[in-house]
């Protein structure tokens, strides 16, 4: 099963933390403005102006988070530092970004066999497996709000920052904590065909929403997208409706507004459900530094919040605006534009 699972994601530009002490708080890691790009079949890292920073030398690369990136040399994986120096060498079997000062990786056992385990940013394992047969773990995930999700023999549970499991209930699906509260899914008992349930637990594993949804998403900003009887609507963190099913589908919201469909276009709603960007897109994006990719008849631009097309429909695909620049898709190849459309690492390089 590792070997499915070692895929680096590309896209996800995770933020910097933060630590307290005492009356003082740290700001915040500034992050990397280095972004992956490939020429030529290797992959290397440009700066926010298009320039080539760390050369072009790397199977696959992953987005910086927390300092760190993940790259791939052949079938190994490491994390080099943004002058593109390793920081952990290239011996792992599969590597994921780093958050909350660890990440998940694959490592060989003294058997021969790959197993997982989380790292700290030295390299030091700081969370393993050893009473888990490996065979039997399917997929770990990155640490928010300071628990994990791991599957085991096709059940989610939950863990600490120790390794310690939080509680003893086992799911049938489980997202990411957010805001105090994770989506999971249990099994309905006296159906004849499986039914699964969706509801919400805390971080002490208590059910505090109960089971009762047919698909639940994180909470953000305050709300969580739900389904009952076919659509989709919005409740807030004590279980309460308060923008009501009736969309085909819907994402979460960011930037204060999410994208909901209605019958077979797509437009973004406000958080008092009010329409603000009327349904006319085949397919959208969240919401990030104002702007939303969006899809037109085959191709993708962008839209700002007024529901205006910023960038023209021109792309295959489109992903969201991270430090300034958007990465696009031209048959096959990723690039990067700015926010007024403008090539900075031309697709086709």
């Amino acid at each position: 099963m590792l070997r499915h699972w070692c895929m680096i994601l590309l896209l996800a530009l995770a933020p910097g933390w933060a630590h307290s002490q005492k009356l003082k708080t740290a700001a915040p890691e500034k992050p990397v403005l280095l972004f992956p790009v490939r020429q030529a079949g290797k992959w290397g890292y440009m700066d926010n102006a298009g320039k080539l920073a760390v050369a072009l030398q790397f199977d696959s690369a992953g987005a910086f988070s927390e300092g760190l990136a993940a790259v791939r040399v052949g079938d190994k994986y490491g994390f080099i530092d943004p002058s593109g120096k390793y920081a952990i060498d290239p011996l792992l079997l599969y590597a994921d970004g780093f958050s909350e000062g660890l990440a998940a990786v694959g490592v060989l056992g003294k058997d021969g066999s790959g197993n997982y385990c989380y790292i700290n940013k030295s390299g030091k394992m700081m969370v393993s497996f050893k009473k888990v047969k490996p065979e039997d773990i399917n997929g770990v995930f990155r640490f928010s709000q300071g628990l994990a999700r791991v599957n085991i023999q096709d059940k989610f549970r939950f863990i600490d920052k120790t390794g310690k499991f939080v509680g003893t209930q086992k799911y049938d699906w489980a997202g990411d904590f957010s805001d105090g509260l994770a989506p999971v899914k249990i099994r309905q008992a006296g159906y004849v065909v499986e039914k699964l349930s969706c509801g919400y637990i805390n971080k002490a594993g208590k059910m505090v929403i109960k089971p009762q949804f047919d698909d639940g998403g994180p909470f953000a900003e305050g709300l969580a997208r739900v389904k009952t009887g076919g659509k989709y609507g919005y409740i807030n963190k004590i279980g309460k409706m308060v923008i009501n099913p009736t969309f085909d589908d819907a994402q979460d919201f960011s930037q204060e507004m999410a994208g909901v469909k209605i019958e077979d276009k797509w437009g973004f709603i406000s958080k008092g459900g009010q329409q603000v960007i009327e349904p006319q897109f085949l397919e959208v994006r969240p919401f990030s530094e104002d702007l939303a990719g969006i899809k037109a008849g085959e191709v993708w631009g962008y839209a700002d919040k007024t529901g205006k097309i910023a960038v023209d429909t021109q792309f295959d695909e489109v992903f969201k605006f991270a430090n300034g620049l958007g990465m696009i898709k031209n048959d096959g190849d990723y690039g990067y534009i700015n926010k007024n459309g403008e090539s900075v690492w031309d697709a086709a390089e």
